[in-house]
């Protein structure tokens, strides 16, 4: 179970950190893992990749930028914000044509 960042460990019997550290992520930590995914999109951008896939990826970026300031904007902990960041567009999944419905 996951509650305020922490999950019970059965066989400890005490609640550990989610990630498996031993302290909770900081702003500081929320930057680095911001800045990384900035240098792991770098690459995305080309001279000829369509419009629309080059406008996708310039707002994730952006997004990326804003993301702590926004999290902090919002009164989230640093810890819950470290796992939301904005998704890039290469791992937007489509709804699929007809979703069946579910009663």
């Amino acid at each position: 179970e996951n509650v305020f960042g922490q999950v019970w460990r059965e066989r400890t019997r005490e609640w550990a950190i989610m990630g498996g550290g031993d302290r909770l992520p900081t702003w500081d930590d929320v930057r680095a893992k911001r800045d990384q995914l900035l240098k792991n999109s770098d690459s995305e951008l080309v001279d000829d990749m369509p419009a629309a896939l080059r406008t996708e990826w310039t707002t994730y970026r952006q997004a990326l930028r804003d993301w702590p300031t926004v999290m902090q904007d919002a009164g989230n902990p640093a810890w819950a914000a470290y796992n939301m960041e904005p998704i890039d567009p290469a791992s937007k999944v489509a709804p699929p044509d007809e979703a069946p419905i579910v009663n």
